[in-house]
């Protein structure tokens, strides 16, 4: 839709719709590419805490990310993938 990125003047023939549209179109597709990645890293969260109990059974991953989480009560855990009732899942118990 730019002509020169310098001067940031428009090729012949754009609108004002046309670049909302563009914008609202990278916004939905953002969001749905963020939603993914939240999905994948709790999986790969899960999994790795699944896989720790099978290998060994009393390793201490799940004591030292919940003292973790305690001693950082400002830590905003919701950035790191984990859901508002991760707590309450049956692997954190």
């Amino acid at each position: 839709m730019q002509e020169d990125v310098t001067t940031h003047f428009l090729k012949p023939d754009t609108y004002f719709e046309d670049v909302i549209e563009r914008y609202n179109f990278e916004r939905r597709l953002r969001l749905i590419l963020f939603d993914a990645i939240e999905r994948i890293e709790i999986a790969l969260i899960t999994s790795m805490i699944y896989l720790c109990n099978e290998v060994t059974p009393n390793h201490h991953i799940k004591t030292r990310i919940l003292d973790l989480f305690a001693s950082n009560p400002n830590l905003p855990i919701y950035k790191l993938g984990f859901l508002n009732n991760w707590r309450n899942q049956p692997i954190w118990k």
